[in-house]
């Protein structure tokens, strides 16, 4: 982008209120949700390597950071998707 990092930080914290972290974190949660929801197959994948996919270094982070944003693990969430897709 070729921008100053701490411009482009301050411009995240400013319009979203949180920290580019935070911000990065909520985008990269949100794309492992997505596919989540219309991959079944990703869905058997190991929690490690859903982590790895979306761009956390380790799945300890990957879930901790889904857990806040949703209230459960990833592993709660994907037995929920596939209670779902059964009824």
């Amino acid at each position: 982008m070729k921008t100053n990092t701490y411009y482009l930080s301050g411009v995240v914290n400013n319009y979203y209120n949180k920290s580019f972290s935070e911000y990065l974190n909520e985008l990269r949660i949100n794309d492992a949700i997505g596919v989540m929801i219309s991959n079944a197959t990703y869905r058997k994948y190991s929690t490690q390597a859903i982590a790895e996919s979306v761009g956390f270094k380790n799945a300890v982070s990957f879930t901790k950071s889904f857990n806040k944003r949703k209230g459960v693990t990833p592993v709660k969430f994907i037995k929920g998707l596939e209670k779902d897709s059964i009824k």
